[in-house]
């Protein structure tokens, strides 16, 4: 969170937009530390002080209190999936028809389901058998770009990263 919220909060300083928080917008499984047998344990994350205090211009959502981000339990897959296509029907209520510029800075398991829901498709289940549990790649600081105007939904472009320099490219190879 913290990490996505840091490039979030450089974004919203350069180019001079308000920096909001979606509570419904961040990795699969939840929040999670892996344990030394190498097991997924959830945990809450920094409470809403810690935000307060880090980022004075971040405006968060009310629901956000001392007792962390998230539930603490890990997310299950359909669960997962239900928090994306929500959080997508909401971005579409609020700025769908609308001539709103909404940049989002997420995780690529987020994106990843994001590009399924804008295309109105499920998951792949043989993608997901694997460690990396995708349909789409993206890498490090890549940049999608989609357009919602008068109903339809348009990808103009997934996974760019030429605001990079080859030395700073990074893949997760399957």
């Amino acid at each position: 969170m913290t990490r996505t919220i840091l490039t979030a909060n450089y974004l919203s300083n350069e180019i001079n937009i308000p920096l909001h928080v979606m509570s419904s917008i961040f990795e699969h499984k939840g929040l999670y530390e892996v344990t030394r047998e190498r097991k997924m344990k959830g945990v809450p994350g920094p409470g809403r002080s810690y935000f307060e205090h880090r980022f004075p211009n971040l405006v968060l959502p009310h629901s956000l209190d001392e007792s962390g981000w998230w539930n603490g339990s890990i997310e299950t897959d359909e669960a997962f999936r239900l928090r994306v296509k929500s959080a997508f029907a909401y971005l579409i209520a609020e700025h769908g028809n609308t001539n709103h510029v909404v940049a989002l800075v997420t995780h690529w398991g987020f994106m990843d389901q994001f590009v399924n829901e804008v295309l109105g498709i499920d998951p792949r289940p043989e993608n997901h058998r694997s460690p990396w549990r995708a349909d789409w790649v993206f890498d490090n600081t890549s940049v999608s770009r989609f357009d919602f105007i008068n109903g339809s939904k348009n990808i103009i472009y997934l996974n760019r990263t030429d605001h990079l320099g080859l030395e700073l490219k990074s893949r997760v190879v399957r």
